[in-house]
This record gives C-alpha cells, sequence and structure tokens, in this order.
C-alpha cells in the first residue's frame, strides 16, 4: 500500500466514506425526483443510477470492514471503477434471491410499444428499459452503464437515427426511480444495522 494510505485508519475512514455515499445517494435520488417532476426523465434516470452507484459504493467499503474485500492500492482504484459499484448491486440481487427475500420473477414484464419490430426506436427502448426485459439480474446490473450514457447524451444510430434522453417515457422512468428509492431503503438500513 502506498505511504499515504498507510497512515489511513481504515474503519474510521470506510465509515466515513459510506456516510457520505449514502447522503449523496439521497441527494441524487432528491435530485431526480425534482428532474421527474419537471419531465427531464432521461436525465433523472442518470441520477437513478448514480444514485445506485454511491450506494454500491458504500456496500463495498461495509464488505472491507468486515473483511470480504481486501484493502490495499487496489481497493482505491476499484471503489472509483462504475462497473465494481454496480456488480455489488448484482452480487447483492443474487443472495436476496437465493435467500428466498426476493423472487427471481419478481424482475418485471416487458411491455408493449407502438413502434415496428426491429426499428432503431423499439432497439433504443429495450436497452432503456433493462429490467424489465432482462432476462436476469445480472444482465441488468451489466447495463448501467449504457443506460446511463443513453439518459445523458444525444447519439447517432449506425443508421443514422438519434436517440438519447428524450426516449425515456414518464413511465421507465418512474419504474427506475422507484427502484433506485427502494433499493436506497434496504441499502440504509443494512448499512445502519451491520455499522
Amino acid at each position: 500500500m502506498s505511504e499515504t494510505r498507510k497512515n489511513i485508519q481504515p474503519d474510521a475512514s470506510l465509515l466515513l466514506t459510506i456516510k457520505i455515499a449514502l447522503e449523496n445517494a439521497e441527494a441524487f435520488l432528491n435530485d431526480a425526483s425534482l428532474l421527474f417532476s419537471n419531465s427531464s426523465f432521461g436525465h433523472a434516470v442518470a441520477l437513478t443510477i448514480l444514485a445506485l452507484e454511491e450506494m454500491g459504493k458504500a456496500v463495498y467499503c461495509n464488505w472491507a470492514i468486515k473483511g470480504f474485500v481486501k484493502i490495499d492500492d487496489d481497493f482505491f482504484e476499484r471503489l472509483k471503477t462504475h462497473k465494481v459499484k454496480q456488480r455489488v448491486h448484482m452480487e447483492v440481487e443474487r443472495l436476496a434471491i437465493l435467500s428466498g427475500e426476493i423472487s427471481k420473477y419478481q424482475i418485471g414484464k416487458r411491455r408493449n410499444y407502438p413502434f415496428e419490430s426491429g426499428s432503431e426506436e423499439l432497439r433504443v427502448i429495450s436497452e432503456i428499459e433493462a429490467l424489465p426485459q432482462f432476462r436476469s439480474v445480472g444482465a441488468f446490473y451489466k447495463q448501467l452503464d449504457k443506460l446511463k450514457q443513453l439518459a445523458l447524451y444525444v447519439d447517432l444510430s449506425n443508421d443514422g437515427v438519434p436517440f438519447g434522453p428524450t426516449l425515456f417515457t414518464k413511465d421507465i422512468c418512474q419504474w427506475y426511480l422507484d427502484f433506485a428509492q427502494k433499493r436506497f431503503l434496504v441499502v440504509k438500513k443494512a448499512l445502519n444495522a451491520t455499522s
């Protein structure tokens, strides 16, 4: 471990990181609610994903305190990686399914849309609706980074069709916001019980 990090008191620093990450996650969710109420659905979804990442950071720090994750220089790098923070949720979901706390069939249902089969709009909207249509929890969490990009930026498909935040409907945004808010309550309660 680097010389500067040797002086860090791991438990105290990690507990503070958990507290601040949860506060930041809650702030992202509050901001997402404001964006939702102003019909900025794509950007609201992006903030819900950022909130999930902050929750993942808090859980990852808790795992380090409990000794499930080694605290070394790689730990500090992994803590900054979006995919690691998102993967934490995937592992938590798997544990909840295995324990019977939630059923894998509670993930959601595919919706019908007025787009032609095989159209670019249907392909993009399918990506946006990750969890309701993916067959596994893992597939949902693996797509979060891509969804965050779709929720923030306008891009041009290979077919020349622009797409981006405006493809996120009120219903889709509501689903993600509800999901993240429920997840926040679960994570906060779990971390408060183990701290």
